[in-house]
């Protein structure tokens, strides 16, 4: 929602501000998958948000020490999180965005957080002045704003650069049936995913199962009412068989973002699919 801000506030490993730096950071896969000594996540529930969130739950388990900005808390998030800080929701913060335009967008929070509550950008402050960090003195979110514009300048939006595929890319065939995943809409963030509403629509309950195209249920010799037994990796899960022929032979659709499939990993790759007859037969 605000990739255009994020962007000129230098939240990417290879930039700062409105500059390319020098030596890039890591990146977000890069420290989520090779072992840090601490971490500090702002809004963030890696298991669900990332690509591979069992790697990343693994990681987070192994660190010395995680703290969480976040307006909820889970049992998965307590099984790695030292320290969890009440974070506001944004309806409950001032703030900025950014569009695809360019145009800078600013708006106030529209209830008081409740309780201890604080919006990210305070916890930061604080933290960086319990650090002793220089640059941590804003009053207001709006300061933090107006010190980015003066070093974003004039800086115009260009969409006109071309980017070319490099010419050393190249394509290995896959051989087998291969997982495929996509992010349901309504399980894109930690506030919709807690969302009642949205959760009872059909566009939630569309992430529910393993999804399978005619042909293939055809082979297995299952249904809509039967179950497969889904083996990524050395993980296996058992999953309710969903038809639908969106999905391209030779391939399982498994939605990202859930926590019934996390223990499978990556959201794509090598699979294999088992009927299972006695569990099959019992549902019917």
């Amino acid at each position: 929602a605000n990739t255009s801000g994020a962007w000129l506030a230098g939240a990417l490993p290879h930039r700062a501000a409105n500059a390319p730096v020098d030596v890039a950071g890591l990146d977000a896969h890069t420290m989520l998958t090779q072992a840090l000594k601490g971490y500090l996540l702002l809004g963030l529930e890696p298991e669900l948000d990332s690509w591979n969130g069992a790697a990343a739950l693994a990681t987070l388990k192994k660190a010395d020490f995680v703290v969480s900005l976040s307006a909820y808390h889970t049992p998965t998030m307590e099984s790695y999180a030292d320290v969890i800080l009440p974070m506001s929701l944004f309806p409950e913060t001032s703030g900025t965005y950014v569009n695809c335009e360019g145009n800078w967008q600013s708006f106030n929070g529209a209830i008081n957080p409740p309780s201890e509550t604080r919006p990210a950008w305070k916890i930061l402050r604080v933290l960086g002045n319990l650090f002793d960090v220089d640059g941590f003195d804003y009053i207001s979110s709006d300061e933090v704003r107006d010190e980015l514009r003066n070093e974003v300048g004039d800086h115009q939006n260009n969409n006109q650069t071309a980017w070319q595929i490099p010419s050393t890319l190249t394509f290995e065939p896959v051989q087998g049936l291969q997982r495929i995943s996509e992010m349901p809409i309504y399980s894109v963030d930690t506030l919709v995913r807690r969302a009642g509403a949205l959760q009872s629509t059909k566009d939630a309950k569309i992430a529910e199962g393993v999804h399978i195209n005619a042909k293939l249920a055809a082979k297995l010799e299952v249904n809509d009412e039967s179950q497969l037994k889904v083996e990524q990796g050395d993980s296996s899960l058992v999953l309710n068989v969903v038809i639908d022929d969106r999905v391209p032979d030779e391939s399982v659709l498994i939605y990202g973002g859930q926590i019934a499939n996390l223990e499978l990993g990556a959201w794509h790759g090598p699979v294999s699919v088992v009927n299972v007859p006695e569990i099959n037969h019992s549902r019917f």
